[in-house]
């Protein structure tokens, strides 16, 4: 099973969303834990 990752909110989206054009597996902490009402 590869590995997965969770990036924190300093990386922003823009990060996640190129390691995950490369295949990684990855989980923002916005996600997770959404700001706002």
């Amino acid at each position: 099973m590869p590995p997965e990752f969770f990036l924190d909110r300093n990386l922003g989206r823009r990060v996640a969303e190129e390691l995950r054009a490369r295949g990684w597996t990855v989980h923002c902490i916005a996600d997770v834990f959404p700001t706002g009402p």
